[in-house]
Formats: structure tokens, C-alpha cells, sequence
């Protein structure tokens, strides 16, 4: 990693950035899954209370190229009048040192400016709908330093369509009382688009330190012909104290320090909402205490040390272990599901396929969170086996879904879910439907697998209706005609698992039955979907191939060849020939592209897909998603060289060696990179809010490493690199831990030798399911 950018720390929990100039904001998502904070590595980014569209707490208009809304701080020297921002924004004036420590629930930036060093440290509590800041200022002169500190930050409360300012600005109610600045607004569409609705929290900024005084108007504050960059207010020192009703509000404190040569100090500043004043009084007596402050900072850490280490794993690529120990699993948890939101999109909303594929992180460190998580998407499945695409925490209120694959998720899940905990009692479970009424979660997956089943075309396949896992196919099957070889492939996959699962469940019939319904649609795929050296992707309503030797665009499909392997819908020979078809015709120096060519002219008979720029997102770019996939497709082919290779392109802390060509953060997963037929091939975009984080850490942990779980136990199935001797991985897997070290001294790739468990051979591959909150010693031996 080029360390005028930034680093890794030794052990990996944080990223350290060393300078301010970047090619984007890298940030971090500090959230406890109700308050919410965005934060980039110059104080940009906003705060959210529950819904970062609906319920935002500060300003934020989203500018990757600028990044200057944020809430910052000012240092002035009261005797020169010179002032600066620690966090380098929104002064921008030159800072004698700096550096950003994103860690796992916080982030520290430190500055020195003129002898004075400021190290903020950002966080957000377990429970409790605020943010700390610690703030720690040092004099590091030999000169008394009288320094005046200014706030500011920008009120919101609002969505994020409330963009008319004035408008919005006669709406808001501001009060100063005992060091804390109130502000609540009495207009607020986002709990059902009312006009006629008033806000129901108060917003917050006070903290530890006695204010001077405080400047509630933005106008005020920031003087006519100026901006957050050299605001009046700052220059001049004066604060007009606006309070009161009739403008747009920011959140200013003036504050007075005086530092002695040597000497330090440290406070707290909070910003926050709660329901009442009551509430927040009680919020500032609290984290005003530093030592309080701290002791929570301690417990944030200990959350996520405590949560992320039910897994770890240590192999000779220390990237590896990084981002499977900590970033994969923090980015998901954060950003996924705690927040649903990142720099580059703000999701807000669950989303049924999105959020249930995260669940494959939780499963492997909390099973009751991914339990919730599994039972909140079967409550938003319909009585007729549809589901809502997405929906807002806020107000239960979304948009149902008119994908073919979406409901299928459902059942994908529960599937894995009774693999990794061996509980088949969630299968009893009564969940009430969206609509009316309510099932088991059996009834709920077979609802789902049977509605799959029931919308089959012509050709035997599933039918594409309002897209598959391809959102961007939004227009291929308007007429309900159009068939999807990638949905017949995952379809596929969840039939054959479903019987198993019914099997295991004691219903022979139901498994019989859908192993029937498998086999059936098997013969079906490999009947029309196979052309010569591929698999094609689906057919049109007009009955028009697509991912076919026949299109001069979107000739090859990534999914459909991947998910061939995956599914084991295809017979050994074709599958072989179909990847080593996706190596050639996708694959580049940044990783393969989802398909080759891009569409390069709108067409209305496929979709918005093709109205991407060519090579951008969907549109032929290098969708991390799906490259996860193709991981994990040639891990099951025993090709542990390709696979690896294709993990090392698209891995971030590979790509983050080349930061001024990927330019998203080294240490999170992106949604896509541009592709080959892009004039930005290899730039990534979108990183944070993706699901390819989940799928990134599955393909280390169950396919790479190849300790997964199964309906009888974790199995041992590695496909490393040949030059690796040996790894650990530590697993919680039904009540107990597995402290596995596999040896490799013959340098394979593939291949069990031995296992030892607690010191006795076993003769499978399949580790016993022990439950009894031991830690067993494993030893495996390849070769």
C-alpha cells in the first residue's frame, strides 16, 4: 500500500490514512442501527436517525469530488486571527501533519497546525441515538496559545428531497437552554408524506465544554459573498445568538481555551435526537462526563471485537486476513445492515434479496441477529408468494417486488440458515404475511419456491417478468414471456436443497417430490440453454436470445456460466468448457467483466441495462458481485489458481496499491468497477453498499479456506493457493468453537490426507457436530 495514502496497522483493525488529498472520500459508517453517522476522512458526511433518506439529522448534499458538507470544527488563534479545521475541511488551509484512523466503530483523526495538535476521535454508542466526539487539544509550543473553537454543522430533519431551503428554513424551531442548543422542526414528510406533520424528536449539539456563546442562523454564521470555507462569524468572532423561528438553522458553538506551553485538554462535543428535552438533558449529563465518554468508546470496541471474533482465520496473505478477520464482516454490518447507506448511495431501505444475502455474515457470528434478520423478510412476503422488493424501517411502508428471483431468497436463506445451526425449529416458526394472515416459515419458502415454479415459460424455464438478479432487465419480460437461464440455474440450486432440506425434516414425499421438479427443470436448461461453447443468459419476450455466439452485444454472461458450477444444473464437461469460455472472452487485468460487449445503444426491449454508460455498472462492467461468484465456481472445479487470481484482482487492498486508479477505499469491498469498454476501466465505484462484502467474506471462509457448513457438519474442503503451508481458522459452529490448522506440506491445492479431531482420525471430510460449548482441536493435513 503506498503510504502517502495510507496503510493497514499491524493488526489490521484500522486503516490509516496519511494524507487529506485523495481520489475520493474513503470514510467510515459509525451506526448502532438507529442513529447513524457517515464520515469521510476530512469530517464530510451526515447523520440519520433510523432512515438516511427519510430522517436525516444534518445536511448532506452528496459531492465525491468535493466532499464539503460535513460537521466540522474550527480552531482560531485568538491572537493572530488565524484559523484552520483540524479535519482539513472545510478551511482547506495546508496542515503541518494529519492523519484518518478508520477503525471497527470509530474513526481518529489527528492534525497539528502551528504547534497546535487536535486529535478528534468520532463515535457513535451502543444504544443511545447520539454521536461523540473526544476531542483533545495539545500546545505543543512554548507559547501560551488562546485559541477560540467554533462548531457547525447544518440542520436538516427532514428527507432527502427537502432540498428548497427558504422553504423548508420557516418550518424550524431553535432554542439555546443551559449550554445546549435545541432544534426541532414542525414539518416532517418522511413517516407518510403529510404536509400537515410535525417532527417527532429534537435534535442536539452540546458538549463538556462551557460555550461562549452560539450562532443558530446559517446566514448569520457564514456573511454575505462567503462560505463554510471563511464564514464571518469565525473571522470576526462575533455570534449574533440567533434563536427563534424563520431561518435556515445551523448548529454553532463559540468556545474559549487557553493552553499553557505543554499543556493538553480534553472534551466532549454532542450531536444527537431524542423524543423529548427530558431525554436530551439526560444524553448531554452523560457523555459531558469524559470519562463516561470514554468507558462507552471502550464498550463500542469491545462490540465489535467481541462479535467479529467469533470467526477469524490467519493464511500467509495477510489481506486475507484483514479483511475476512474484520472488513467484509464490519463492512456488512455497519453499512448493510445497521445502516443502509454509504457515500455514493443511500439505500435506506431494506431490501428483501439484499439485506437476507448479508444474513450469510451474521450467520457465521450471531445466530438469534440472523434469525431476526430471516423472520423481518418473511414478514414482507405477501399470502400469494410475492414479496416488497424494499421497504423503510420508519414506516413498513415499500414497493413490491415484480422480480422473478427476489422471493426465492427467502428460502435460500432459511436453507443455509438450518445448516449452520442445525435448528430446525425456526422451520415451525408462525410469521404473519404482509398482506393477511400468516404461516410457518416452511409454508413461507415453499410459498416461495412454488410461485417460482408456477411462472415457468415455454421453454421450461422461469420467466424473467420484471428482471432477475439483474435489476437492469427491467423491460425484457413486460409481456411475461421472456426466460431466464441464470434464474433456472438458482432455481435450480434451491430445489435440490429444499428436497434435501425436507428430507433431513422428515418429509420423504416433499423431497421426493421437489428432487422430481429439479430434475425436470435440469433437463429443460440443458435442452435450449447451451450454445456450443456456453450457456446464454435467457430469451426475450419475442423469443430472442440474449448471451448467445448469435449477439454482437452481451454475447457471454459471468452469472450463467458461474452458476452452471453452482447450481450443478450442468454436466461436468459443459461446465469445465463454460468457464474456461467466461476466462477468455470476460476475463481482464481488473477482474471479469459481468458480460462482454457492453450494450452500447438503448434498447427498449431489455431494459434500463443498456442505458448505462457502456462498460459502467451493469452495463458490462466488473460487478464484484457476481465476480464473487465466479470465485466460487472455480473453487468447486478444484481450480484454486484461477480462483485465487480472480480474488487478487478484485480483492481492495490489492487494488489499493494502485490508489490513483481505483480510487475507492482499500479497505472495503465496491459494488463494481468500470470495464473494459469504459474510457474509466478499472476505476471502482460504489464501494461500502454492496452485498458483494457477504459474499467476499463466504468465498474466503467456505471456499478458499473450505470450512462450510452442512445440513451433518462443517466440511473441510479447501482450494488454496500451492504455495501455501499451512493456515488456521477459529469457527463457532453449533455451540462450539473448531480450532482448525490445516498443513500443507506436499504444496497442493486440493485434497484431504487426514483430520484429527481432539487427537483422534476420523475418516470424512465432514467435522462431528460436538454442541457442547467446548473448543475442539482440529488438524488437517492435505495432500
Amino acid at each position: 500500500m503506498k503510504k502517502r495514502y495510507g496503510y493497514f496497522s499491524d493488526d489490521g483493525k484500522e486503516f490509516i490514512i496519511t494524507t487529506y488529498i485523495l481520489p475520493r472520500p474513503w470514510i467510515n459508517i459509525l451506526s448502532n442501527g438507529k442513529y447513524g453517522l457517515l464520515l469521510s476522512h476530512t469530517g464530510g458526511g451526515f447523520s440519520w436517525l433510523v432512515d438516511c433518506n427519510l430522517n436525516r439529522v444534518t445536511k448532506w448534499y452528496q459531492d465525491v469530488f468535493s466532499d464539503l458538507d460535513g460537521r466540522y470544527l474550527y480552531i482560531k488563534d485568538a491572537k493572530t486571527g488565524e484559523y484552520w479545521s483540524p479535519t482539513y475541511k472545510p478551511v482547506m488551509k495546508e496542515l503541518d501533519e494529519y492523519t484518518c484512523r478508520h477503525g471497527l466503530g470509530y474513526t481518529v483523526i489527528q492534525s497539528s497546525y502551528r504547534g497546535v495538535r487536535a486529535t478528534i476521535t468520532f463515535y457513535v454508542p451502543l444504544k443511545d441515538t447520539l454521536e461523540v466526539w473526544v476531542v483533545e487539544l495539545a500546545n505543543n509550543t512554548e507559547d501560551v496559545k488562546e485559541l477560540e473553537l467554533y462548531t457547525y454543522l447544518e440542520w436538516w430533519i427532514g428527507t432527502i428531497h427537502d432540498v428548497d431551503r427558504q422553504f423548508h428554513g420557516l418550518f424550524y424551531d431553535l432554542w439555546v437552554e443551559d449550554n445546549i442548543m435545541f432544534v426541532t422542526k414542525y414539518f416532517w414528510t418522511g413517516l407518510d408524506g403529510s404536509w400537515n406533520r410535525s417532527w417527532d424528536h429534537i435534535a442536539f449539539i452540546s458538549g463538556s465544554l462551557k460555550a461562549e456563546s452560539f450562532e443558530g442562523s446559517r446566514e448569520a454564521f457564514i456573511g454575505p459573498e462567503r462560505s463554510i470555507r471563511d464564514p464571518i462569524c469565525v473571522e470576526t468572532g462575533i455570534c449574533r445568538e440567533t434563536s427563534g423561528r424563520g431561518f435556515e438553522p445551523v448548529g454553532v458553538f463559540k468556545y474559549r481555551i487557553h493552553l499553557r506551553p505543554g499543556e493538553r485538554t480534553a472534551f466532549t462535543i454532542l450531536i444527537g435526537a431524542a423524543p423529548s428535552v427530558d431525554e436530551v438533558r439526560n444524553y448531554v449529563k452523560k457523555y459531558s462526563v469524559l470519562s463516561e465518554a470514554l468507558r462507552e468508546l471502550d464498550s463500542v470496541k469491545e462490540f465489535w471485537r467481541s462479535l467479529l471474533g467469533r470467526l477469524l482465520v490467519k493464511t500467509p496473505d495477510k489481506y486475507v486476513n484483514f479483511l475476512t478477520n474484520y472488513w467484509y464482516k464490519y463492512q456488512t454490518i455497519s453499512a448493510r445492515i445497521l445502516s443502509r447507506n454509504a457515500y455514493y448511495q443511500q439505500a435506506a431501505a431494506y431490501g428483501f434479496r439484499d439485506q437476507l444475502q448479508d444474513t450469510l455474515t451474521l450467520l457465521l457470528l450471531d445466530y438469534e441477529w440472523a434469525k431476526r434478520q430471516i423472520i423481518e423478510h418473511a414478514r414482507h412476503q405477501l399470502s400469494d408468494g410475492s414479496v416488497m422488493h424494499w421497504w423503510h424501517e420508519i414506516n413498513d411502508r415499500g414497493m413490491k417486488s415484480i422480480h422473478s428471483d427476489t422471493p426465492l431468497w427467502l428460502a435460500f436463506m432459511v436453507i443455509n440458515y438450518v445448516k449452520e445451526t442445525g435448528d430446525f425449529s425456526i422451520l415451525d416458526e408462525e410469521v404473519p404475511f404482509y398482506d393477511k394472515g400468516s404461516a410457518t416459515m416452511f409454508a413461507h419458502i415453499k410459498l416461495a419456491i412454488d410461485r417460482s415454479l408456477n411462472n415457468l415459460g415455454r421453454r421450461g424455464l422461469p420467466l424473467f417478468l420484471g428482471g432477475d438478479w439483474n435489476d437492469g432487465f427491467n423491460a425484457i419480460g413486460l409481456e411475461g414471456k421472456a426466460e431466464s437461464a441464470w434464474m433456472a440455474e438458482f432455481l435450480y440450486l434451491v430445489l435440490k436443497e429444499f428436497s434435501e432440506l425436507c428430507r433431513a425434516a422428515g418429509r420423504r414425499e416433499l423431497s421426493e417430490l421437489y428432487e422430481e421438479r429439479a430434475l425436470r427443470l435440469r433437463k429443460a436448461f440443458n435442452k435450449v440453454c447451451w450454445d456450443g461453447e456456453w450457456y446464454v443468459r435467457g430469451f426475450k419476450d419475442n423469443g430472442e436470445v440474449i448471451g448467445s455466439k448469435k449477439n454482437s452485444e452481451g454475447k457471454i454472461f459471468l452469472n450463467a456460466q458461474s452458476w452452471a458450477v453452482i447450481s450443478g444444473i450442468a454436466p461436468l464437461r459443459r461446465a469445465l468448457k463454460a468457464i474456461r469460455s467466461a476466462e477468455k472472452l470476460l476475463d481482464t487485468e481488473y477482474g471479469p467483466a459481468l458480460f462482454l460487449p457492453a450494450y452500447k445503444i438503448p434498447d427498449g426491449t431489455l431494459g434500463y441495462i443498456t442505458r448505462y454508460a457502456p462498460g459502467m455498472k451493469e452495463n458490462g462492467g466488473i460487478f464484484m458481485h457476481a465476480v464473487t461468484w465466479m470465485i466460487v465456481a472455480e473453487c468447486l472445479l478444484k481450480r484454486a489458481r484461477k480462483a485465487y487470481g480472480v480474488f487478487k484482482k478484485t480483492c481492495p487492498a490489492y487494488r489499493g496499491l494502485n490508489p490513483e486508479k481505483t480510487k475507492t477505499e482499500p479497505y472495503v469491498t465496491s459494488e463494481w468497477i468500470a470495464g473494459p469498454d469504459s474510457k474509466f476501466f478499472g476505476e471502482g465505484w460504489n464501494s461500502w453498499l454492496t452485498g458483494s462484502a457477504a459474499w467476499s467474506l463466504r468465498v474466503v471462509v467456505d471456499y478458499i479456506l473450505g470450512i462450510r457448513a452442512t445440513f451433518n457438519g462443517l466440511l473441510v474442503d479447501p482450494c488454496i493457493p500451492p504455495n501455501w503451508s499451512e493456515f488456521e481458522v477459529v469457527r463457532h459452529y453449533r455451540g462450539a468453537v473448531y480450532r482448525i490448522h490445516v498443513r500443507n506440506p506436499r504444496r497442493v491445492s486440493k485434497g484431504v490426507r487426514e483430520i484429527k479431531v481432539d487427537g483422534r482420525r476420523i475418516e470424512t471430510n465432514i467435522l462431528p457436530v460436538f454442541s457442547d460449548g467446548r473448543t475442539h482441536q482440529v488438524e488437517v493435513l492435505m495432500g
